[in-house]
């Protein structure tokens, strides 16, 4: 084979990897860890892509799906990393830490405390770092890693901290409330549901605070913290919502439907799946609504829910 032959093979060779590599819906990569991941993946200002795993580490993943550094803690990690202005990556373990961890993979500090932390770090002003554990407690941590102040409710908190354009701090607690925190860390408010608050709160453009309880509802609270409307599903509300860009709220209920509501709400639609759903759902740039369910399918939804 000539030399002008061989090029034009490897051309085309070349050619059809790249545009398998390209073509969308194929895999691009894959990264095995040692465990179940039910941690959320955390992107980087340079690509690098942060998740925990039930094998008790912190993974940093080049965008190329190499490894780049893993970070051992004393148990598995449910909860999904946070990332502070300056890189430090954030995350919890439910060895009852919540972990500071440098951009190339060194501890930078570690904050303890009496339970597991299975929350979801939030990072206010001034880099100050938000989370709940399994200790009853919601903690305020400074950015060197110090005791800024603590906040008891009545039971477990799972939720993850949620921080309004005030500084206030909405928290849900397996005490069946949801709390509104000052920025000092007193009570602003409490909100009492019928049942455990596992959902993670979020807030709309105009203030309110949308949360699922296990009593089935999903409550839109004024900031004062009176009651703006409640919508009943048949199933527990676990999952945390997504608010698209007219105000719709879309969230996720045990009865197997995701769910799409008016923002005075009364329901727009319904999507019924074949098993429940728990996962929270996301927004597509083109208002496409992506839910996963436990009969092991993504979903892909128009936003008139077709």
């Amino acid at each position: 084979m000539t030399i002008k032959k061989t090029a034009f093979v490897f051309m085309l060779i070349f050619t059809a990897a790249c545009l398998q590599a390209q073509t969308p819906g194929t895999l691009k990569w894959q990264f095995e860890t040692g465990d179940k991941i039910y941690s959320s993946p955390a992107i980087g200002t340079d690509g690098t892509i942060y998740i925990g795993s039930s094998d008790y580490n912190l993974y940093a993943i080049n965008p190329d799906g190499t490894l780049k550094w893993a970070l051992k803690t004393g148990d598995k990690i449910i909860s999904s990393p946070a990332i502070g202005v300056e890189g430090t990556i954030y995350v919890g373990s439910s060895d009852n830490n919540l972990y500071a961890i440098n951009p190339d993979g060194t501890q930078k500090w570690r904050f303890d405390t009496g339970d597991d932390v299975k929350s979801t770090p939030a990072i206010g002003a001034y880099g100050t770092i938000y989370i709940g554990s399994y200790d009853y407690k919601v903690y305020a941590i400074n950015p060197d890693g110090t005791l800024k102040w603590q906040f008891e409710t009545e039971w477990e908190v799972y939720s993850s901290p949620a921080i309004g354009a005030d500084g206030n701090i909405y928290v849900g607690s397996g005490d069946d409330n949801l709390y509104a925190i000052n920025p000092d860390g007193t009570e602003k408010w409490v909100f009492k549901t019928e049942n455990s608050v596992f959902s993670s709160p979020t807030i709309g453009a105009d203030g309110t605070i949308y949360v699922g309880s296990y009593d089935g509802n999903l409550y839109a609270i004024n900031p004062d913290g009176t009651l703006k409307w409640a919508f009943d599903t048949a199933g527990t509300v676990e999952s945390s919502l997504s608010i698209g860009a007219d105000g719709t709220v879309y969230f996720t209920s045990y009865d197997d439907n995701l769910y799409a509501i008016n923002p005075d709400g009364t329901k727009k639609w319904a999507f019924k799946t074949s098993e429940k759903t728990s996962s929270s759902p996301a927004i597509g740039s083109d208002g496409t609504i992506y839910v996963g369910s436990q009969d092991d399918n993504l979903y892909a939804i128009n936003p008139d829910g077709t």
